[in-house]
């Protein structure tokens, strides 16, 4: 049998490199799916999924946080091998998540029939109010599968230091979208002639196809893998709701956050202006995904190691945090200078508006709100939400409030733009102070004036990029970008970032053990 470390040590490593290779696969087959997307669909198409997909992060909330939850409570039993435990644990999670699942259905077909009058282009007649439905209800499907087949399963995945399993086993779904969408948009374009809506609908019914297929498979695998999960039937532990109380204003809080935005912008705005917004928030979104693989993969390892050696867990704590501040600071950089040629390659026929401060803005909204990480990574591990809570409240207030100000006053949509990209920022700043005070005292009993140094000289780096990044735009703008040149320039950053930030972390790393 592998010994502990080793295990821990090795599952970490497959938690980080395989979700990471998958998710590189699949952003570049979406950087295409996206592109073909608005140039075969156009704009409206495109807001109108991104804002269904808002929509049902909204009805999800429903979720309750019951799988972090079950996550944090799975962690005590699979660290002493308590099998009995754990299956109380999983048979509780799949009686709670059916029941949330017909809650979800009951929701699901009241905002695919209400929904579609707040929009303002279905108001306007220049949309259809079925197609608005339809798609709500065809891409819900996808969180129904989750509720009623696989989210207990992949909840203990996840906690068991196994979702690398979990995303290979998703690949069917993470890569097959991607691949149909590609297949069918290619299609129509050689012949032709074909109808919009149909089109659409076609695409809408392959995803929720893939998906059914890819929630079975990891139902089967773990039946198949670990049979025992299945043996004790009788054993059931739904006491996690104690927790769920102070995990639901997290949940509501990272909605307003994270999913408003799209939302509001169809209720003052056009699809096309969501749409706009999307791609923006496209670069945003991927990087941030693989960014949160990166440091997302030590999470459950640390989870374990706070159940068996506490005073280890806080060692190997601090150099995670140190190295989550390193890295979020030298991917803001390589996001930042990857900004312009990215977004000039899919907006080439839209308007040049105010693009440069947009950009800034978004750079600056991608690094505050991924500096964050070691911060939520700790309240998730530690399952403190009850005394963090009401900083994703403040946060949740601060930017739902100046968004609506914001899209109530200014009616051009360039500023009303400008205004739902600086509203993170503003929020975030206040949420990474707060949180850092707040965890550091609370959780580690630590002192909060070092960690704020350090915050602050990655931010410092950060402007310091900035202002070069003002003598590099005008070259940036000289240059015809393709996708060839695209990618290109994106090794050349990766070269040129990425290794000597690769050395300097090396070098840190072997003097701090030649010092132990």
């Amino acid at each position: 049998m592998m010994p502990v470390a080793e295990s821990r040590k090795r599952n970490t490593f497959y938690n980080f490199l395989i979700p990471t290779l998958i998710t590189f696969a699949t952003i570049f087959l979406k950087l295409f799916e996206v592109r073909l997307f608005l140039s075969v669909l156009g704009d409206s198409y495109n807001g109108l999924q991104s804002m269904a997909t808002q929509v049902l992060s909204y009805l999800n909330i429903i979720e309750l946080g019951v799988g972090a939850a079950f996550i944090f409570h799975f962690y005590k039993p699979l660290a002493e091998h308590n099998e009995l435990r754990v299956c109380a644990v999983f048979n509780g999670a799949k009686i709670i998540m059916r029941r949330i699942g017909y809650v979800f259905t009951i929701l699901l077909f009241i905002a695919a029939s209400c929904y579609p009058f707040f929009v303002k282009d279905v108001r306007n007649g220049n949309f259809s109010f079925v197609m608005v439905s339809v798609t709500i209800i065809m891409l819900g499907l996808s969180s129904l599968y989750g509720y009623f087949l696989s989210a207990p399963e992949s909840l203990f995945l996840t906690a068991n230091q196994k979702g690398y399993i979990q995303r290979i086993l998703g690949l069917f779904s993470s890569l097959g979208i991607p691949l149909v969408s590609i297949f069918i948009f290619y299609s129509a374009q050689f012949y032709g002639d074909f109808n919009r809506n149909f089109l659409y609908s076609i695409i809408l019914l392959c995803k929720a196809a893939i998906s059914f297929i890819s929630s079975v498979i990891t139902v089967v695998y773990v039946r198949k893998k670990y049979p025992y999960l299945y043996r004790h039937k009788e054993e059931k532990d739904t006491s996690i709701f104690g927790m769920t109380k102070d995990l639901l204003p997290h949940k509501i809080a990272g909605l307003l956050v994270f999913n408003t935005t799209p939302i509001l912008l169809s209720f003052f705005s056009t699809l096309k202006v969501v749409s706009i917004y999307n791609i923006y928030y496209l670069l945003i979104s991927y990087a941030s995904m693989i960014l949160s693989l990166v440091l997302s993969a030590p999470q459950t390892s640390l989870g374990n190691l706070l159940n068996s050696d506490k005073l280890r867990f806080s060692r190997i704590y601090k150099v995670y945090e140190n190295f989550s501040f390193f890295l979020v600071t030298s991917a803001t950089v390589f996001m930042l200078l990857f900004f312009y040629p990215f977004v000039n390659w899919y907006l080439h026929d839209k308007f040049d508006y105010s693009i440069v401060l947009l950009m800034i803005l978004f750079s600056l909204n991608f690094y505050f709100r991924n500096i964050r990480m070691p911060f939520v990574a700790l309240i998730d591990i530690t399952g403190n939400y009850k005394k963090t809570k009401w900083i994703a409240i403040v946060e949740a207030v601060m930017i739902f409030s100046i968004c609506i100000s914001g899209l109530m006053i200014f009616k051009e949509w360039e500023k009303q733009l400008m205004i739902v990209s600086l509203a993170p920022v503003i929020s975030y700043i206040v949420y990474d102070i707060l949180q850092m005070f707040t965890v550091n005292k609370v959780v580690l009993n630590r002192g909060f004036f070092i960690l704020f140094v350090k915050w602050i000289f990655s931010f410092a780096v950060l402007i310091s990029v900035l202002i070069v990044f003002v003598f590099v735009l005008p070259v940036l703008k000289t240059v015809q970008w393709t996708f060839l040149n695209l990618f290109l320039y994106g090794c050349l950053l990766v070269f040129c970032i990425g290794l000597p930030s690769g050395g300097y972390y090396l070098y840190y790393r072997t003097k701090k053990r030649a010092k132990v």
